[in-house]
């Protein structure tokens, strides 16, 4: 019986092999009948970076999405998290609305709510890394182009990669004069303004200034106890970027940018997990399931009306923030090397106001205080020696962070608490990364990194004792220490890639490729209870094995992009629950090893001058190795908390051709992702259910006016699902956040 199904399997396996077979034959016959004819003009290619050489996409050996500056403006995308989340195997999620974004690649991803842990997919800006994902609310305008590279970046990027990279490139100034600004209106009673505008001072001098304004005087969200809604922003942000250049050999690029935003930090949504009659944990809870007419907390608070966007919140909780960042860059030709630095530093600091119990009651009521100083230099080198193109370089960072919380607590411990942290990193690197062509069409690829990191944390939890008799240190009368620790952890480590590019033509690309990355260890800073919650968790390493292809076919109208990956995760870093305190918390900790493997595929075609066809799709399958938590072993077989099973980027582009030389471009982007785990459990009380959701907008111009008109919407049919599910069970209840309702407006742009 076996053996007829494994024939059954292999007759299967072969029919299959013969089709794409057969298929692949036939886009060739095609594209060479219709090299012959006319044909629809090429997809537009997009020059990125990724791989310190400038290229286009299609020619980087990895999978990698590049979005356009202008394509970012007519999504009307608005500030980071909103870019990367067009793509597909991302994952983004936040522990509260507008804050503490949480990004994942291919399952990849740090479930956590602190702000001293640096974040596995490598953020950069200007080829600045950000330190914290607390910076990661920076607003997108006057962009060049946003780069997602997946899999480990260990030899390149180095730092805390494991996830991938993501470069925001803004747009750099040009000797011709120019500008361009645009006003908008949406509905919660939002007004945008942003422009830019390049100035050439002489012939070796130019000077691009930009900035954008958000007034929005309306929130989402309604407390049945306050007038007026929550959720109002009041954002001003700008740069200013000097070009130098005064010899064909010498760049100097600077740039000096700040933010400023004042407004209201959103809200979650309450669901209860104690059965008011007994006391004890909800059977519905238990059996992973919500029930908001049955189930209160302690107190007996319930909210029973469905409405995510309403709750009974006893204050609007302030959301600021102030930074500033500059960046310089150098580039000087030596014959035929280039020397290359980066600069930066940048200066964050954000309050937040956090009701994370989401009651009016002071259960676990916080007030926040990040503080972020970072300096970060690079140089490079990079030449040609004949057939092998090489890059060496050395990288230093340094960055010093602080976070205060004080937390009104009196409800349920009658108390109040003071978290503190001070943390302190320092990292340092060396890197040598080559290509080598055996043949024209066969190149070798090779790059190794060596990091050295240490790490200084103190900080603990306090209970002020502010009523004289504290439930969590068992009713005494005075300030106490629940949980403290002074301490440094080092790390040294090396990572790499190996590879083999295959270029069968110029329109085609096959790439193998095996990469390391390792992201380093750290401390948990939430509320702790114990010293032991608050031990350092170890790095975590991950091998990925990658294959993949990129080709340009039907006079690269049409664009396939496909590639398949393995993942060998060791000691993965993750939330567990612990119980040796006073109060049940998650903290972070390791779990032995994990596998991930997967499929990204991406397609984007131009069958005629007028439409346009973009569909990415990813597919995961993940599974976590056994690991110890408070309730015992939990076996082999989870999935990877925030990893969709499967998950869909799409978008659809006409152009309508109106009289007088108008275009209407007509667009629809849908975008899917099956359900997901929201903790390494896998409890079923923090299982996010799948989703569809429709973005569009409607852009009117004309090649003879400098005038563009646009119509915009986000999530067009208004559903309402689950990014996030916060699961505070032992202590009587949980949080839900849920995505932003629809919102729609209407911009006017001018160009000059």
């Amino acid at each position: 019986m076996h053996s007829g199904t494994n024939r059954a399997a292999f007759a299967a396996k072969r029919r299959w092999a013969l089709l794409c077979t057969v298929s692949l034959a036939g886009l060739g016959v095609a594209e060479t009948a219709m090299a012959q004819v006319a044909g629809p003009p090429p997809i537009e290619e997009i020059v990125v970076t990724a791989d310190r050489r400038t290229v286009s996409v299609q020619d980087v050996p990895a999978t990698i999405t590049a979005v356009s500056g202008q394509a970012i403006a007519q999504r009307h995308l608005q500030n980071m998290s909103e870019a990367i989340n067009i793509v597909p195997n991302v994952d983004i999620k936040q522990n509260a609305p507008g804050v503490l974004p949480v990004v994942t690649i291919r399952g990849v991803g740090l479930n956590d709510f602190g702000g001293n842990t640096s974040p596995p997919a490598g953020i950069y800006v200007d080829e600045v890394f950000l330190s914290t994902v607390v910076m990661m609310n920076g607003q997108l305008f006057d962009l060049d182009r946003v780069e997602v590279l997946k899999g480990p970046q260990g030899t390149l990027y180095g730092r805390n990669s494991t996830a991938g990279a993501i470069n925001f490139i803004s747009a750099a100034p040009t000797h011709e004069a120019g500008g361009r600004a645009q006003l908008g209106y949406g509905n919660y009673d939002t007004f945008t303004f942003d422009g830019m505008a390049n100035l050439p001072i002489s012939d070796t001098l130019a000077l691009r200034v930009s900035g954008k304004l958000i007034e929005q005087q309306e929130g989402y969200w309604e407390s049945r106890l306050l007038p007026g809604t929550i959720g109002k922003q009041s954002i001003q942000t700008g740069r200013a970027m000097l070009l130098w250049t005064p010899t064909e050999e010498f760049r100097s690029l600077f740039k000096v940018e700040g933010l400023r935003q004042r407004g209201q930090q959103g809200q979650t949504a309450f669901f209860g997990a104690i059965d008011p009659t007994t006391f004890t944990t909800c059977a519905s809870v238990l059996a992973g399931r919500t029930d908001d007419t049955n189930c209160t907390n302690f107190l007996g608070y319930t909210d029973r009306d469905g409405d995510p966007y309403k709750g009974d919140w006893d204050r609007k909780p302030i959301l600021n923030s102030d930074g500033w960042d500059v960046t310089w860059r150098n580039d000087l030709e030596i014959g035929d090397l280039t020397l290359t630095s980066v600069t930066g530093y940048r200066s964050f600091i954000q309050r937040t106001d956090a009701n994370i119990d989401t009651t009016p009651a002071p259960i676990l009521d916080y007030l926040n205080k990040y503080a972020i100083d970072q300096f970060s230099q690079e140089f490079r080198l990079g030449g040609k020696s004949g057939p092998l193109d090489w890059i060496v370089g050395g990288f230093y960072s340094w960055d010093h962070y602080t976070y205060s919380s004080v937390g009104q607590n009196q409800a349920l411990f009658n108390t109040n608490t003071l978290i503190t942290a001070d943390q302190t990193t320092k990292s340092a690197a060396a890197f040598a990364h080559g290509l080598y062509a055996f043949t024209p069409k066969l190149t070798g690829v090779l790059g190794l990194r060596y990091t050295w990191e240490e790490r200084h944390y103190a900080g603990g939890s306090f209970d002020l004792n502010t009523f004289g008799a504290s439930a969590l240190c068992g009713g005494c009368s005075q300030p106490f220490t629940l949980a403290a620790i002074d301490q440094t952890i080092n790390d040294n480590n090396i990572t790499g890639t190996v590879g083999l590019n295959y270029t069968p033509n110029d329109d085609s690309l096959i790439y193998a490729s095996i990469s390391q990355g390792q992201k380093s260890g750290g401390f948990f800073s939430g509320l702790a209870t114990d010293p032991r919650q608050l031990l350092p968790y170890d790095p975590e390493k991950l091998t990925s094995y990658e294959i993949g292809a990129k080709l340009a076919l039907l006079q690269r109208s049409l664009q396939v992009d496909v590639s398949g990956f393995y993942y060998d995760y060791r000691d993965i870093q993750t939330f567990k629950r612990s119980t040796v305190g006073f109060i049940p918390i998650q903290i972070l900790g390791n779990v032995d090893k994990a596998t991930i493997k997967g499929i990204d595929a991406d397609v984007a075609w131009r069958p005629t001058q007028d439409l346009t066809l973009q569909a990415a799709i990813g597919l995961l399958d993940s599974e976590l190795g056994e690991f110890v938590n408070a309730a015992g072993v939990v076996q082999n077989g989870n999935q990877m908390p925030n990893a969709p099973a499967f998950s869909f980027k799409g978008s659809a582009s006409y152009d309508i051709h109106l009289p007088n030389d108008y275009v209407a471009q007509v667009t629809i982007q849908p975008s899917h992702a099956t359900s997901a785990f929201r903790d390494s459990e896998n409890t079923q009380i923090a299982k996010t259910p799948g989703y569809w959701s429709f973005d569009g907008n409607v852009l009117l111009s004309s090649a003879d006016s400098p005038w563009t008109f646009s119509i915009w919407g986000k999530n067009l049919t208004d559903e309402r699902y689950l990014t996030q599910v916060i699961d505070l069970t032992g202590l009587g209840f949980g949080t839900k956040i849920y995505s932003a309702p629809r919102t729609f407006g209407v911009t006017v742009g001018v160009d000059w």
